[in-house]
């Protein structure tokens, strides 16, 4: 059986996971295999918002990214890095992302899977953050804050600020 007879066989609605090493992976890299067809960037507006304006010192720091698709049913591609959020201070200095490991950003997963979304339907992905950096886990300063959240599938990135008071 071809990749393109059993994805079709899987059905609609079907999360295909595939692991790869060292292989980028797109939904457009699998179109010919896929159905629906792969997401466009203009179909699709990403919206970044926070559980919070501002978080008081060590309560977890929570952002949802919102993912609307504007036209027909289409595949996105998901992984470990996408979307990949990112978390900087005033200073432009990275503080997190959702690929550190042990307090270090590193490499993620090469795990990807492919998430049908409906025709004006929107899905969230969520992540939290402790408030640290680094190796050694330290505490961040007070201060206003950027996260970012990039869908490399369609290369577009959503961002919102923060407050992180005492």
């Amino acid at each position: 059986m071809t990749l393109r007879s059993h994805i079709k066989s899987l059905g609609a609605g079907t999360v295909l996971t595939l692991s790869l090493v060292g292989l980028p992976l797109s939904t457009s890299s699998l179109a010919g295999a896929l159905s629906p067809a792969p997401c466009s960037p203009s179909q699709l507006t990403l919206s970044l918002k926070m559980s919070a304006p501002s978080y008081a010192s060590g309560v977890a720091v929570r952002s949802v990214l919102h993912i609307t698709n504007n036209g027909a049913t289409c595949a996105l591609t998901f992984s470990a890095s996408s979307p990949a959020f990112s978390i900087t201070n005033s200073a432009g200095a990275l503080e997190w992302n959702n690929c550190f490991s042990a307090g270090v950003a590193g490499a993620c997963s090469m795990v990807a899977y492919l998430r049908s979304v409906g025709a004006h339907q929107s899905i969230a992905q969520a992540v939290s953050w402790d408030q640290t950096t680094g190796a050694m886990r330290q505490r961040v300063a007070i201060g206003t804050y950027r996260v970012s959240a990039t869908l490399s599938a369609i290369m577009k990135t959503a961002t919102t600020t923060f407050v992180l008071k005492k």
